[in-house]
């Protein structure tokens, strides 16, 4: 269940990350709001099954970093995230990456955009989300309307 949760999450953040800056930044505050909510669940049942279960720990899991911003490191977990999402989606704000260098600066450039607009508290509402989802259908020829055939969309997305 939490996993079907959690693919919906990624689903509108590449959607997010395809639109905009901003609506990434949203995006990721959601998502990070449903991860602490998520998290907590996850702490209840682990100090549940502790008073049950005495000798049952939780394992502990080292998080790796890409880099740094400012002194604040950068999860692994973003980065391949946000270079998917490039794979996938393409740059939105300049010519399509050509080289390993290229990539590796557009994902650098688009993780930097995500860490300002979420420090600054900058948000999309659901609406510009909307309209830059449909303008994006629009330059791709899509040939079907996203909420009236909702399997032809979710195709097209992955």
């Amino acid at each position: 269940m939490a996993s079907n949760r959690w693919n919906k999450v990624v689903l509108i953040f590449f959607l997010c990350l395809a639109v905009s800056p901003y609506a990434l930044a949203k995006a990721k505050a959601k998502a990070k709001a449903k991860l602490k909510a998520a998290q907590n669940v996850t702490e209840n049942v682990s100090v549940a099954q502790e008073a049950s279960v005495p000798e049952a720990k939780p394992e502990e899991k080292k998080e790796e970093f890409a880099g740094e911003f400012f002194g604040i490191k950068v999860p692994l977990s973003n980065y391949y995230f946000v270079k998917g999402a490039l794979i996938v989606f393409g740059n939105r704000w300049g010519a399509p990456p050509e080289t390993p260098e290229e990539t590796e600066k557009c994902v650098w450039d688009q993780l930097l955009l995500s860490f300002e607009a979420f420090r600054r508290g900058i948000v999309v509402d659901d609406e510009a989300s909307m309209v830059e989802i449909d303008k994006m259908l629009e330059a791709n020829q899509v040939t079907f309307n996203r909420q009236k055939d909702q399997d032809s969309y979710v195709k097209w997305v992955k």
